[in-house]
């Protein structure tokens, strides 16, 4: 079957935009995104996680203490890490 000229010049537009985004990630949308797992938020470096990116992690908590003020480790199915839960 016979692709149209413009069904063909669709179809090479939306490729085109796809390559750029995929080429070229926006580098506001990464500092945005919420991450979801303890992996992600342990690979990122020191000054990055500084930044304060949102995370939110679906896990069980394995260690708090009522001392602790709040503060917890939790693992999901990638890692398990330690969280500072200042309410910020």
């Amino acid at each position: 079957m016979r692709q149209s000229t413009t069904s063909r010049l669709a179809t090479i537009t939306v490729a085109w935009f796809v390559t750029i985004f995929t080429a070229f990630p926006s580098t506001q949308a990464a500092e945005t995104e919420t991450l979801t797992s303890a992996a992600q938020v342990r690979a990122l470096p020191a000054a990055v996680a500084e930044s304060k990116i949102p995370a939110k992690i679906r896990g069980v908590v394995t260690a708090a203490e009522p001392d602790w003020q709040g503060k917890f480790v939790i693992q999901d199915d990638s890692a398990g890490i330690f969280v500072q839960n200042v309410g910020e």
